[in-house]
């Protein structure tokens, strides 16, 4: 019986260290990014990448979203939420988008000009370039 717990502690485990999160983007024009470029987009201290402009949207309620910020900031949901509500209230900035469905979050990517968001790996499709990788359970 302990070996069958910890065969399958260690499936787990494994199983939560494989969780990549992709940047990606519509637009051929980007070809790659760093990590401190993904936190600049992302806490709206730019929304510019190569010089282009770029729009960011994200899903609404991931499971992968918070851990997504934590890793990314190192803040968590309460300090994130006064950041960005210290930034809206000054008008520096704002968080990115939010749509409800993988179907909305399509629409926005293929009818803006460049949006950059973040899904698993595994969610990356043909038409997306993917701009940074990083496992957000190392």
């Amino acid at each position: 019986m302990m070996k069958l717990i910890v065969l399958l502690s260690l499936i787990s485990i494994f199983h939560l260290q494989a969780f990549e999160i992709a940047i990606v983007t519509n637009s051929q024009s980007i070809s790659k990014i760093d990590k401190n470029e993904v936190k600049r987009l992302f806490l709206a201290k730019t929304n510019r990448v190569n010089n282009i402009q770029v729009d960011l949207v994200e899903l609404k309620n991931t499971s992968y979203k918070e851990e997504f910020y934590k890793i990314l900031t190192n803040k968590n949901t309460a300090q994130l939420r006064s950041y960005w509500t210290r930034l809206i209230f000054t008008g520096k900035g704002k968080p990115p988008k939010q749509v409800e469905s993988q179907e909305e979050l399509a629409h926005y990517m293929d009818n803006s000009e460049v949006i950059i968001t973040y899904l698993p790996l595994k969610s990356v499709q043909s038409n997306m370039n993917v701009l940074y990788i990083f496992d957000l359970l190392k």
